[in-house]
This record gives C-alpha cells, structure tokens and sequence, in this order.
C-alpha cells in the first residue's frame, strides 16, 4: 500500500533530496590518488563482481558514457584500421 504522504518524482529536474544525502554531500571529497580511493574503488570493483554474477573484472568509468565510446574504439581498433560508425540518433551523430 502506497502513502500520499511521499511522492515520487521520476523525471528529470527539482527533486526532493533526503537529508542523509544532503549531509553526504557536504562532506570533504576523498582525493582520487588517496589511500581511502583506492580502498574505496577495490570494494567497489567486487561488488559489482557480486551485482553482475561475475567472476570478471567489471569496468568503473567517471567520465560520459561519450567518454566511454571514445575509450572502447580507441582501445578496441588498430590505428591501421578503418571502422564504421552507424548514426541513429543526436549522441551516436557525434562519430559520423
């Protein structure tokens, strides 16, 4: 049973933010070369192992999922190869 009391908002723009967020946010950043990073990323990469039901090392990016395609050709296709890029739509038109 659902209450009126809290409403949802599943759409982008203004969203209520909860308090124990806020105070997660006011918090200092860790530096991405620290100790706390590093420790931080490896409990990371094996959680996700548990989320995805894997035993393989899953990939954290922190840049755009563009950062990412980027990432994938440059490092997926030889400099002495050509590759076809398929438009269908405004982000896959950024590779045309």
């Amino acid at each position: 049973m659902r209450s009126d009391k809290h409403k949802r908002l599943v759409l982008p723009g203004p969203v209520e933010v909860r308090p124990e967020i806020l105070d997660a946010q006011a918090q200092w950043m860790i530096g991405h070369r620290s100790a706390a990073f590093a420790d931080l990323f490896a409990r990371l990469q094996g959680n996700l192992k548990q989320v995805f039901l894997t035993q393989y090392r899953v990939f954290i990016s922190g840049s755009s999922g563009t950062g990412l395609w980027e990432g994938a050709s440059r490092n997926c296709i030889r400099d002495d190869r050509k590759a076809l890029h398929l438009t269908g739509g405004a982000f896959s038109e950024r590779w045309a």
